[in-house]
This record gives structure tokens, sequence and C-alpha cells, in this order.
């Protein structure tokens, strides 16, 4: 029969805190450095662009405005792709979960802020837009609207806000 003793509690703390602490550190770092292979992803001339949830980490931010007039960027949304100066259309025999990886172009992260740091392009995206800049057409099972003129806003910049 094994016996536990009030002695031994702070050894076995410490033999569980010296293998533990290393393996949740490593999952940590590895979170950090590395950013999903499945989130979204446009590759353009200069670099492919990846949307990543944390901003504090991400190369690029974008925010978005409901109010046209304070806009770097107005978008349209159209109902055709041949309307559009972006298109972005998948379906799930042709989208590649790792299309970032696919490019030997340089990654740069693009987040989306809830308010635009200095420089940062300010996003107006509606069905309905007086003089747009750009037009979109989205169909996709795997990203968003608002995902899509992120990354297209991020690509057709090139990259031109200064990294944070």
């Amino acid at each position: 029969m094994l016996r536990w003793s009030a002695s031994k509690a702070p050894q076995a703390l410490y033999s569980f805190s010296f293998l533990v602490l290393p393996l949740i550190a490593i999952g940590i770092l590895s979170r950090l450095m590395w950013p999903a292979a499945s989130a979204p992803c446009v590759n353009g001339e200069q670099a492919s662009y990846m949307l990543i949830a944390d901003s504090w980490r991400s190369n690029l931010r974008v925010a978005f405005t409901d109010d046209e007039a304070h806009a770097s960027i107005r978008i349209a949304i159209v109902d055709q792709p041949d309307l559009a100066d972006f298109t972005f259309i998948d379906d799930e025999t042709s989208i590649s979960t790792d299309s970032c990886a696919d490019t030997h172009a340089a990654l740069r992260t693009v987040a989306i802020s809830h308010q635009a740091p200095g420089g940062a392009p300010t996003i107006y995206l509606a069905r309905k837009v007086a003089a747009p800049d750009y037009r979109l057409y989205v169909h996709s099972q795997k990203i968003s609207m608002t995902q899509a003129a992120a990354l297209f806003a991020a690509s057709s910049l090139g990259g031109g806000q200064q990294p944070l």
C-alpha cells in the first residue's frame, strides 16, 4: 500500500512543475509565433496577407466605420463577380487550407481593429456607396465579407502602412 506523506508534497509539486510548465510555455510560444494555417489568406504580388485575431501582434491593422465621410477606403459590395474589382469565391473542393504557404512571398499579418491607429486604413463597406474606391464580390463558406474587405484593403495598399 502506498502512503502519502506531507513531507513529499513539495517535492511532488516541484517535479510536476518541472515537467508541465515547459510544455505550457512551448504551447504558448508556438501560438504566438505561428498563425493558424486555416486563417483567411490572400496572395498578393509582393506579399501574402493573412488575417489574424490578435491585433497586438499583426503587421497591419485595418478598421471599419459606419460613416462614409470618415473612411479612407470605400468598398461597395456587388452581387455579380464581373462587376467587382476583387472577387473571393470558394467551394469545399477548391479551397486550400494553407494558401499562404503555397507562395514564396513575404507573409504579412492583418488584424481588424476597433479603432484605426495612425496611418491605418479605415474601411467603409456597404451595398450602396456613393463613390466607391473598389467593388467587392464574396461567395464563400470560409470567409466573411468583412474579412475579405480587410484582406483586400491590406493587399491593395501593398502593405503601405508601416509595421507596428
